[in-house]
């Protein structure tokens, strides 16, 4: 919740470290909130070396997944992975859809991301997201210029 009401900081951006705190909070309270029975799987590597990216980014991801995927299934996990290098930031989710009754969506979350990575990454980012029947992808790939996830020049 502190992350709705935070103001970003000047430039527009928080650090790495705060959207992946977010992330794992978001995870916590599922799996709080399922008794652990919920099955998610998040596998970070690298080092955000006082990286800093536009808020919500990650967690849009997360909570797509977790609103409108299975994460009740041992054999599926939801599984988030995290990859930071020196020149990129890799964000990848993949779930297995939830069967039956699905939970209202407007598509609003994954707009909103769009456009916010348009505005903010431009040329510089990559969202593909890949779907079938029974399964969703999600693959974010941002360029890093000098410590911040950003293409647009101040």
């Amino acid at each position: 919740m502190r992350s709705v009401i935070r103001k970003p900081d000047a430039d527009g951006l928080i650090p790495l470290e705060e959207e992946i705190f977010n992330v794992e909070q978001l995870v916590g309270i599922y799996k709080l909130r399922y008794a652990e029975s919920v099955y998610i799987s998040f596998h970070k590597q690298g080092d955000t070396n006082e990286m800093r990216i536009l808020p919500h980014t990650l967690t849009t991801l997360v909570e797509n997944g977790l609103k409108h995927g299975e994460i009740h299934d041992a054999n599926h996990p939801f599984f988030i992975q995290l990859i930071i290098s020196d020149d990129t930031i890799l964000f990848e989710t993949h779930n297995k859809k939830r069967i039956g009754p699905k939970e209202l969506s407007h598509g609003i979350g994954m707009k909103f991301l769009r456009a916010h990575l348009n505005t903010v990454y431009e040329n510089c980012y990559n969202l593909s997201i890949n779907e079938d029947d029974t399964f969703y992808a999600a693959e974010l790939v941002i360029a890093i210029k000098e410590k911040v996830a950003v293409a647009v020049d101040s």
